[in-house]
């Protein structure tokens, strides 16, 4: 689970955001941006951006911990889901979207890995 770095832009924005780094041309001089998560949260709304199997590049660091490791593999992307929950105007982040993310999150434990 990750906060935004939009303040007040709501789930939709965000997950558009990540549809149109899809359309990135390789060709532009412009450094291609690699970022995604599959689900966005606000106060009201959840949006699935990408299936639940499909690898999004959420997190992302030069180093892990030993504990990150041995836990996540080497290359945490592959064995999580990003959620990205808005962030209101102030960075903070509203007790409906945390909510929201929350009841996902138990979701997606009772529907996704109870259910495999």
């Amino acid at each position: 689970m990750h906060y935004t770095a939009s303040p007040g832009a709501p789930a939709k924005n965000i997950s558009s955001y990540f549809a149109g780094l899809s359309k990135q041309n390789p060709n532009y001089k412009t450094k291609a941006r690699y970022a995604s998560a599959q689900f966005s949260v606000d106060r009201t709304s959840i949006y699935n951006s990408i299936p639940d199997d499909e690898l999004a590049y959420h997190c992302g660091s030069k180093t892990y911990t030993r504990e990150a490791l041995e836990t996540l593999g080497t290359y945490p992307n592959n064995s999580t889901i990003g959620i990205e929950m808005c962030i209101e105007k102030d960075g903070s982040i509203h007790e409906d979207t945390f909510h929201n993310a929350a009841e996902l999150v138990a979701y997606l434990i009772r529907e996704r890995v109870f259910r495999m």
